[in-house]
């Protein structure tokens, strides 16, 4: 399975991750808010422990064992994928701005991604 995550996260082959999915609240013109699927995601190493998210996604506070602390405009998406990276590249890409992306490619745990 090919994941593009838009940040860099360096996760060597071989180490087992957890990548949560993130909604993101959507604020109305007219009021009220909706919780909307958000491309970033959050990378979790599980053999280092590392974190890998963007800025605006997490608050100081945000570690391994404390994925709670996400800025207010950000939650955690149920059933996180799991697996084992078999390639990981790091991609720029030039255009407006440099943006920096990783191609993760995982096999992932059986009864995994549905």
């Amino acid at each position: 399975m090919k994941l593009i995550i838009p940040l860099i996260a360096p996760v060597p082959v071989g180490h087992h991750v957890t990548i949560h999915g993130l909604e993101e609240r959507n604020e109305s013109f007219f009021g009220g808010a909706e919780w909307v699927a958000s491309e970033m995601k959050i990378v979790c190493d599980d053999e280092t422990r590392i974190v890998y998210t963007g800025r605006f996604v997490a608050t100081d506070s945000l570690r391994y064992d404390a994925l709670q602390q996400l800025s207010s405009n950000y939650r955690l998406a149920p059933d996180p994928l799991r697996g084992h990276v078999t390639a990981c590249t790091l991609l720029t890409d030039h255009g407006d701005g440099i943006r920096m992306k990783t191609l993760l490619e995982l096999e992932p745990d059986a009864g995994g991604y549905r």
